[in-house]
């Protein structure tokens, strides 16, 4: 018996099985359909929130790879990533990962992904981050670092003539100390999404841990530090002027 995971990946195929019958062009289209394509995953677009801070923060390296049906197995091992030469057909279960290292104090949310071509785009999550077409592709779930979001679908599209089908995302940067970044991510309005996963436990849950990193207290020994620092260069410096005054 088919599951409702599949009958979703098949129901963006009907679509264009309704299409092709009406024109009476059912055999190009099953032509269509059984193609086998590699898909080319673009150099994902960085955009940095006003609250980026390079110098503070570094730079995160943030990567899309594609998993057959999922990203981890059985025993929570990664799971192989398919490759530009590696051919998938329409129902061939994908599990999406995107993943942004190198900084801790840094977060991200997936948008604006898209599929197929340029000239042809199939848009499968929105600048809000929620997925648009869920027969294909789901609203991501994050990890509670904010790092890291996985995705269920499958890549159904298929161009006339072509061997290959283009994937396309944007990831969107902001620093955890910023008080509009929860706003950010993780998107907690999409259509797709139960209420299991927007009370979902993340680093916004940690606020004793955020205070600390965001506003850190300030010891009295380093203020006492500061204040003797400061009178010992008071000190140097009416020295140097009497100098001065004696020299000259």
């Amino acid at each position: 018996m088919m599951t409702s995971d599949e009958l979703f990946g098949i129901v963006f195929l009907m679509k264009f099985i309704v299409t092709y019958c009406y024109v009476g062009k059912v055999d190009q289209y099953g032509d269509l359909i059984r193609t086998h394509v590699n898909v080319v995953v673009e150099p994902l677009k960085i955009i940095r929130d006003s609250s980026y801070n390079r110098t503070e923060s570094g730079d995160l390296a943030c990567s899309l790879t594609l998993h057959r049906n999922l990203c981890f197995d059985q025993h929570g091992v990664p799971t192989p990533i398919i490759d530009e030469g590696e051919a998938i057909s329409w129902n061939t279960r994908i599990c999406f990962k995107w993943n942004c290292q190198n900084s801790s104090s840094l977060v991200m949310r997936v948008e604006n992904c898209w599929t197929g071509s340029m000239h042809n785009p199939i848009y499968l999550i929105d600048e809000n981050g929620c997925s648009l077409e869920r027969t294909m592709v789901r609203t991501p779930r994050y990890e509670p670092t904010l790092r890291t979001a996985y995705s269920i679908g499958w890549l159904s599209v298929r161009l006339v003539g072509a061997r290959h089908i283009q994937l396309s995302c944007t990831i969107r940067i902001c620093h955890i100390c910023d008080s509009t970044c929860r706003l950010i991510t993780p998107p907690t309005k999409c259509l797709d999404q139960d209420d299991t996963v927007k009370s979902a436990s993340n680093i916004w849950n940690q606020t004793k841990q955020l205070k600390q990193y965001c506003d850190p207290p300030v010891h009295s020994d380093s203020i006492s530090n500061r204040k003797w620092d400061f009178l010992r260069r008071i000190s140097l410096f009416i020295l140097s002027v009497k100098w001065f005054i004696i020299t000259y």
